[in-house]
C-alpha cells in the first residue's frame, strides 16, 4: 500500500513538472513568434 501511494505521488509530481515544462516552452514560442512578427512588419 505505501509503495503504491508513493508511486502515484511520484507520477503526480512528474506530471506537474511536465505540464510546467510544456507551459514554459509554449510561452517562449509565443514570445518568439511576436518578436518575428514585429521584425517583419
Amino acid at each position: 500500500m505505501i509503495c503504491d501511494r508513493f508511486y502515484f505521488e511520484s507520477i503526480d509530481s512528474l506530471h506537474v513538472k511536465i505540464n510546467k515544462l510544456i507551459e514554459s516552452v509554449v510561452i517562449i514560442a509565443i514570445k518568439e513568434q511576436k518578436d518575428l512578427r514585429q521584425t517583419t512588419m
